[in-house]
């Protein structure tokens, strides 16, 4: 009778160890048009529309890159959820049995670079070269 229990228990504890919780971060990132390079905190993490995991929150830089559009550079918190306050996530983390996952989606708007017509520059060109010369 007392091996039983002594076996029970042990299981009990295996099982509690062996399926504690943990929080899966990850964002969805999109941009209009698709197809920006994304950096994150000047780290590449590819061409839009993508997923990745990351591993804290605060403040962070999200910067667009595509050619034709100007560049956005955004700096913007990613926000933890509740369950991640400190205190609350050691229950969240290793406590609670199962995984949560914290998917957080940004989308951004990028707009076509102003492109000035090669004889527009040009004439402008030539009008500054002549108010340099009548100097």
């Amino acid at each position: 009778m007392q091996y039983r229990i002594i076996s029970l228990l042990a299981a009990v504890i295996l099982l509690t160890v062996f399926s504690t919780g943990c929080v899966r971060r990850r964002m969805t990132i999109r941009s209009n048009p698709p197809g920006a390079t994304v950096y994150l905190d000047g780290k590449e993490l590819g061409r839009t529309p993508l997923s990745a995991n990351f591993d804290f929150y605060g403040k962070r830089e999200f910067r667009l890159v595509k050619q034709g559009y100007e560049t956005k550079t955004v700096i913007m918190p990613v926000r933890m959820p509740w369950y991640e306050y400190p205190g609350i996530d050691f229950i969240s983390e290793v406590v609670l049995p199962g995984k949560l996952t914290d998917h957080k989606h940004y989308e951004f708007d990028m707009y076509p670079t102003n492109v000035m017509p090669t004889h527009e520059l040009v004439g402008r060109a030539e009008e500054l070269r002549r108010l340099g010369h009548g100097q």
